[in-house]
């Protein structure tokens, strides 16, 4: 049998297939839920030593000009995307931009990472013409997540002109915060962020924010794992002050069992309005470390939310 072109095929069976491969692909589709957090419509990520890109809307929009025309017609099929910072090729910069003009107007779904195998990378060119074009874009930002990212290392290195987050409603901060300069940054960054009310925390330094951040407007904060393990809790409960309107807090535990310290109630006054407590205990225990941090961190908690 001779192979058919796929241009031969009838319009109405191009498109079935096409809406076929958007539901069964996870980097394929439209829709936006939590079950699609790891899966990108674009990834220039590090692995095994050099860098990757899997670009599935693309690919799927070069098979022909019908599924062209149908994945150019849906802005929200490019509008995910997982970018390391650590490009030392300025073609990604290429291809990124062209998602974030086929993705207009959409709003944008974004996790930037720069660590490679334990270590903060070098400043390339290339990461920080990828960093100044999505900060561009800021107005459509969505969910944007900086963690891991060490942020602070290009911050001589961009121009940030004016401009809103107007649209932005989650924002994972940096896990490394101390460098001079980050909050300037976000700062710059942020401007009005009315509609932010979501703030995962996965760093020692969140106090730094307080003055960035519109805090009365947060109603959920995470806390990672690592947060847990490194943090230092006056700093959190001095941060908890500021967010007068939080209602759900989520904080994860993964190594050691938390320090007594954290028990200690001063008023409790810090979470006046929360409603809702998750905390996650994935420690692994052993005979020597027994199962007792769950009960301990959410009666703390408990207490610094009692009126």
């Amino acid at each position: 049998m001779s192979n058919i072109h796929i241009n031969s095929f009838p319009v109405e069976i191009l498109t079935e297939i096409f809406k076929s491969t958007l539901h069964v692909h996870p980097n394929l589709t439209e829709l936006d839920h939590p079950d699609l957090d790891g899966n990108f419509n674009l990834c220039v990520q590090y692995d095994d030593g050099s860098m990757k890109v899997d670009a599935p809307t693309l690919d799927i929009s070069q098979t022909c000009q019908l599924w062209r025309t149908i994945a150019n017609s849906i802005p929200a099929l490019w509008s995910r995307m997982f970018i390391h910072l650590g490009c030392e090729k300025e073609a990604y910069v290429d291809l990124a931009k062209l998602y974030l003009d086929r993705s207009s107007p959409a709003l944008l779904k974004l996790e930037f990472h720069s660590y490679r195998d334990g270590d903060y990378v070098s400043i390339f060119n290339g990461g920080i013409l990828l960093l100044q074009a999505f900060i561009q874009e800021r107005r459509r930002w969505r969910v944007v997540d900086f963690n891991p990212t060490s942020i602070g290392m290009f911050y001589q290195s961009l121009q940030v002109q004016s401009g809103n987050c107007e649209n932005l409603e989650t924002l994972c901060l940096p896990d490394e915060s101390i460098l001079l300069g980050i909050p300037d940054l976000f700062c710059n960054m942020l401007r009005q962020s009315p509609k932010l009310r979501t703030l995962i925390v996965d760093g020692q330094t969140v106090h730094q924010f307080v003055k960035v951040l519109p805090c009365n407007q947060i109603t959920t904060i995470s806390l990672p794992g690592m947060t847990a393990q490194r943090m230092n809790w006056a700093e959190y409960h001095s941060f908890f002050s500021h967010c007068p309107n939080l209602r759900e807090l989520h904080v994860t535990s993964f190594f050691h069992p938390w320090r007594s310290s954290f028990s200690v109630a001063n008023g409790g006054t810090l979470l006046p309005n929360v409603c809702k407590l998750t905390v996650e205990n994935r420690y692994w225990f052993s005979p020597t470390n027994p199962p007792t941090t769950t009960a301990t961190t959410h009666s703390a908690f408990r207490t610094y939310s009692r009126r």
